[in-house]
């Protein structure tokens, strides 16, 4: 679980709309015990989905208390079960991972995606020039959030979207920066307006590399599978100016 200014964000599937009031409750209900809400925390950010036996050796509880655990978070939505089949045969696992949807429990409330998603709509209105200013309005605000984050030795340069909620690896190879994108900031308006939503994410990502890495564009970008939050972005060192190549005397009105 994350926080930003009072704002919470953790995976969870709700079926229909919950009060504020009514997703504490759920919230404090599923995780208020220090042991499920390690599991959760775990299976929040592994790689892969995990079975009980994988939580159960990891966390030093038999597999039957840590399937319980798990089927708890299953059951308020924070967590989705699968099975993954064995290409062997015989009974597949049960597998666990974090819900694809989001919970988002603001207090006060307020409705950010909501405005979001009107500014992108009425960009849209404006054709090819819309891609133009939503990448230097992204590019913008990727300066000035690394602009407004005290420099930390060793910090991540992603680390202020780290903190708002995404999730982000970040490796170098070379004058390359290769960015894993799993969960964006901006998934729920990417669903409904990808266009515009993944130029103003890249956008953001290339102004907060600029910043600590020098001028980057962006090389290359790929999804993984059909979401949006699930994506590879590279990065490139911009090359230096062509020098203009010096004019020939008689171009200047010399002699020839």
């Amino acid at each position: 679980m994350r926080s930003l200014s009072g704002r919470y964000t953790v995976g969870m599937t709700m079926p229909t709309p919950v009060s504020p009031a009514a997703q504490l409750d759920l919230l404090a209900d599923a995780l208020g015990d220090p042991t499920r809400r390690a599991i959760f925390k775990y299976v929040a950010e592994a790689a892969e989905p995990v079975t009980a036996a994988d939580v159960g050796l990891t966390f030093g509880i038999h597999r039957t208390v840590a399937r319980a655990h798990l089927e708890r978070l299953v059951e308020t939505g924070l967590l989705q079960a699968d099975f993954r089949h064995r290409p062997e045969g015989g009974r597949p696992p049960k597998v666990y991972s974090r819900s694809e949807q989001r919970l988002d429990l603001q207090l006060p409330v307020r409705q950010y995606e909501m405005l979001a998603e009107l500014l992108l709509s009425t960009l849209e209105h404006f054709g090819d020039a819309a891609q133009v200013i939503t990448e230097q309005v992204g590019f913008a605000f990727g300066r000035r959030l690394a602009a407004l984050r005290p420099a930390v030795p060793g910090d991540s340069p992603v680390a202020a979207l780290l903190e708002a909620g995404a999730e982000l690896t970040l490796e170098r190879h070379g004058d390359r920066v290769r960015v894993e994108v799993r969960e964006c900031l901006f998934r729920e308006v990417a669903t409904r307006r990808p266009r515009l939503v993944c130029t103003l994410d890249r956008a953001v990502l290339r102004g907060l590399l600029s910043s600590t890495e020098g001028e980057v564009v962006l090389y290359e970008a790929s999804r993984r599978n059909e979401h949006h939050d699930v994506c590879s972005l590279v990065y490139a060192k911009s090359p230096p100016p062509e020098k203009t190549p010096s004019l020939p005397a008689h171009a200047n009105g010399g002699p020839a």
